[in-house]
């Protein structure tokens, strides 16, 4: 499971004490130049999938027994390389738009 999986959640998982879903994309692919808008189309392709997963609420159907009334969402993103600047101003927008949604965007570099 990868970001180049654009229909596959690749991890879920849910905070009972903070009321919080989260779902992790994991981005093993480098930021090079000549790769770069290709890079930035599938993460959008995937982060897509993610919002029709949470707008469905596909996620009652992993976790059966938990009402999810009054929780919050938050997708994060670990990348294994170094982001862009192209990317880095697309997170930030992503972000802005979907906080008025009760969905969170965040992202780190570590390993995957």
């Amino acid at each position: 499971m990868a970001v180049t999986d654009k229909d596959v959640i690749d991890s879920i998982a849910y905070e009972e004490s903070n009321h919080l879903l989260i779902l992790y994309i994991y981005d093993h692919l480098d930021f090079e130049k000549e790769i770069e808008n290709d890079h930035m189309f599938m993460l959008q392709e995937k982060l897509n999938t993610y919002l029709w997963y949470l707008n469905s609420e596909q996620y009652k159907d992993v976790y059966p027994k938990v009402d999810f009334t009054g929780y919050r969402f938050q997708i994060n993103i670990v990348f294994l390389h170094e982001i862009s600047n192209l990317c880095l101003d697309y997170l930030n927008h992503v972000r802005k738009k979907l906080s008025d949604k009760n969905i969170k965007v965040e992202w780190v570099r570590g390993s995957i």
